[in-house]
C-alpha cells in the first residue's frame, strides 16, 4: 500500500483554496452575552456649605492736590474710617495745614446737591473729586481699602 503524504497548507492566508475548517471559524457569529442588571446608580447628595463672611469695614482715602504750575503740588490726604465713622486728616504740607483743614469744616455741591460733611461723611470723601474745592484745590477719586491694611 501506499502511502499519500497529506500536504501542509502554510497558516497564513492565501489566494488558493480554503481550508473549511477555517472557513467555519471565520463564518461563525459570536452570541452576545446577557447583561446582568446592574444596580441602579447612586447619585451623590449635593451638599452647600455656606461660609459665614465676617464684615470687614473699609477704609477711604482721597489725595488733596494744589494746582500749580508747572506740577501740581500734594497738599495732603483725607481718610474716613466706616468702623468709626470719622473722618481724619492723614496728612498734610506744612504750608498748606491750615486751607487744608478749612476743606474739611465745608459742605460740598455735587450737580445742586450739597452734602454734609457732619451728617454723610462716606458720601462726602468719595464725592469729593467731583466738586470744586477752594484755594485752587482739587482731589484724586476715592481709594476703597481694607480698614485692616
Amino acid at each position: 500500500m501506499v502511502e499519500k503524504k497529506e500536504e501542509r497548507k502554510p497558516r497564513y492566508a492565501t489566494l488558493g483554496e480554503v481550508d473549511e475548517k477555517v472557513e467555519k471559524k471565520a463564518t461563525k457569529t459570536k452570541v452576545a452575552k446577557k447583561k446582568k442588571a446592574s444596580p441602579p446608580k447612586q447619585v451623590p447628595e449635593v451638599v452647600e456649605v455656606i461660609k459665614e463672611v465676617a464684615y470687614v469695614p473699609k477704609r477711604y482715602e482721597v489725595e488733596i492736590y494744589k494746582k500749580s504750575s508747572p506740577l501740581d503740588i500734594l497738599a495732603g490726604r483725607y481718610g474716613y474710617y466706616e468702623s468709626t465713622d470719622e473722618i481724619k486728616l492723614l496728612e498734610y504740607r506744612d504750608n498748606f495745614g491750615a486751607q487744608i483743614e478749612d476743606l474739611l469744616l465745608g459742605d460740598i455741591m455735587v450737580d445742586g446737591v450739597g452734602i454734609s460733611v457732619h451728617n454723610d461723611k462716606k458720601n462726602w470723601i468719595t464725592n469729593l473729586c467731583n466738586t470744586e474745592m477752594g484755594y485752587k484745590f482739587y482731589s484724586t477719586p476715592a481709594r476703597e481699602l481694607n480698614e485692616t491694611e
